[in-house]
């Protein structure tokens, strides 16, 4: 009597439990699955869109007036000058107004606009400082040309002297800053012979 073949088999009975033997994907392997259910929280921080990244996203609709570009620019300016006055923890009353006159000079502003833009820019520094330092220190750095980076240093000098006396703090953010922009060390030196008496570790005597 001739036997059935393997791959017609009969269908079970009722009630019995069918066991899948095919070899399964392991779950990194299918994406779709691995990703259902799972909250992302998407803070725009790898976003290439300049208006989709948050750290700039409400100073950039500030400056909606200017070419994009040059928003773009004056934006990471004063995120960065931010940085460095809030790298002590702490931004004078005296620093914000130092803030807000380089800004305003830089970008054409009037005095409400560079208020404005230096408000947001500490608002960013305190939600997203850390995060997005680099980020927007690279954007700068290829934004900027190299008068415009030492423009930068500049402003961060006077901005950290102007409650007399620059932090230990606000010092090694401006010399990390430095070398994310890739500004030539002669140059930071200069200033810093420029700013010594405000320096810590100098006597103002």
């Amino acid at each position: 009597r001739a036997r059935a073949p393997t791959s017609s088999a009969p269908p079970p009975a009722s009630g019995m439990r069918i066991i899948d033997l095919r070899p399964q994907l392991p779950e990194s392997s299918r994406p779709e699955r691995a990703q259902r259910g799972i909250p992302q929280v998407d803070l725009g921080l790898d976003s290439t869109d300049t208006h989709d990244f948050a750290p700039l996203r409400e100073t950039l609709e500030a400056l909606d007036h200017l070419d994009p570009a040059r928003a773009r620019y004056l934006a990471a300016f004063a995120y960065l000058l931010g940085r460095v006055a809030h790298a002590d923890q702490h931004v004078s009353p005296e620093e914000t107004r130092a803030m807000e006159a380089h800004v305003q000079e830089e970008g054409g502003l009037s005095r409400d606009q560079a208020m404005l833009v230096v408000q947001l820019a500490k608002t960013s520094n305190l939600l997203f400082g850390g995060t997005a330092n680099f980020i927007v220190a690279r954007d700068f750095a290829q934004l900027a040309t190299s008068d415009e980076k030492l423009a930068l240093l500049r402003c961060l000098f006077a901005v950290s002297a102007t409650d007399a006396s620059i932090s230990l703090a606000e010092e090694g953010e401006i010399h990390k800053l430095a070398r994310e922009l890739a500004i030539d060390h002669a140059e930071v030196v200069k200033l810093r012979v420029q700013y010594g008496r405000h320096l810590p570790g100098v006597s103002r005597d």
